[in-house]
């Protein structure tokens, strides 16, 4: 099935002029909206992108499912797109200080957006993922990359008094959307956790963040109660009111399992390295 899907993506989605993939399709494959059509008649996506522009969002999302598409099927097609994701997320994607652009037109021209901490973290890790299966796992500028979208997150997007990052920001000030959400906190888990495992012999500063992120966790995004993480938190750390609704169709289980499950592997391997596997 997933090899299946790949071919149908490949075929119809991928974009063999600019690179990337078209994200809204008809049916039968055709891309829903042309650059001509866009100015005239927008549309907007259930995540807020315009219908015929490209997004940060889906290309990290790509780059994630075909780098697990990768480990268990090795072909060559799935390399090259997986290569070519890899180049797009971190050369054309991502822009110093340490931020991801949102949103591009069909030609890779970037759209002015907010900055997303929580994709930021994310990216972090999925480029080192990524960087790994395509054997470039030490890979300098990688590396810097993924650091500087942290570090950038831990600047701008971070309560450094009570740990949880904020949802939103701008490149050089401080968030302006300060509602923390269980996936940003689990991503950021995931990143503090991978970036200390790599510079922990160097400084402090990721494993301090781990943990304050980690007692943040623990004090305001579990429930307590009836299990699982709490869906959004407000910048009073109060729950959200009337709803308090902690599932929903967009509220994907895979953000907490694999930060809970990659970071316990990364401490225990720091703590007992010889019978790490």
């Amino acid at each position: 099935m997933a090899q299946t899907q790949f071919r149908w993506l490949d075929e119809h989605a991928h974009d063999t002029v600019n690179g990337g993939y078209h994200e809204v399709l008809e049916a039968d494959g055709t891309p829903v909206a042309t650059p001509a059509d866009i100015a005239l008649h927008p549309r907007w996506d259930h995540i807020g992108t315009i219908r015929g522009y490209k997004s940060m969002n889906t290309h990290i999302h790509l780059l994630e499912s075909f780098g697990a598409l990768h480990r268990v099927w090795k072909d060559p097609i799935v390399e090259a797109r997986l290569r070519e994701l890899f180049a797009i997320v971190r050369d054309k994607i991502y822009v110093d200080p340490g931020c991801l652009n949102q949103v591009f037109t069909p030609t890779w021209q970037a759209i002015p957006t907010g900055d997303s901490f929580g994709h930021d973290v994310e990216t972090a890790y999925l480029l080192v993922e990524s960087a790994a299966l395509l054997g470039m796992a030490d890979d300098t500028r990688s590396w810097q990359v993924a650091s500087n979208l942290v570090d950038h997150a831990l600047a701008f997007g971070f309560d450094s008094r009570t740990g949880g990052f904020y949802d939103e920001g701008a490149a050089h000030k401080p968030a302006h959307h300060k509602t923390r959400y269980w996936w940003v906190q689990a991503e950021a888990l995931n990143a503090l956790s991978l970036m200390h495992a790599r510079y922990g012999n160097q400084t402090h500063r990721y494993r301090d963040s781990l943990l304050k992120q980690w007692d943040y966790i623990k004090t305001y995004q579990l429930d307590r109660e009836f299990g699982g993480w709490v869906n959004a938190i407000l910048p009073d750390n109060t729950v959200p009111m009337p709803a308090k609704k902690k599932g929903h169709n967009w509220k994907g289980p895979y953000h907490t399992f694999r930060a809970l499950v990659l970071t316990d592997k990364r401490l225990n391997s720091h703590l007992y390295p010889s019978t790490a596997h």
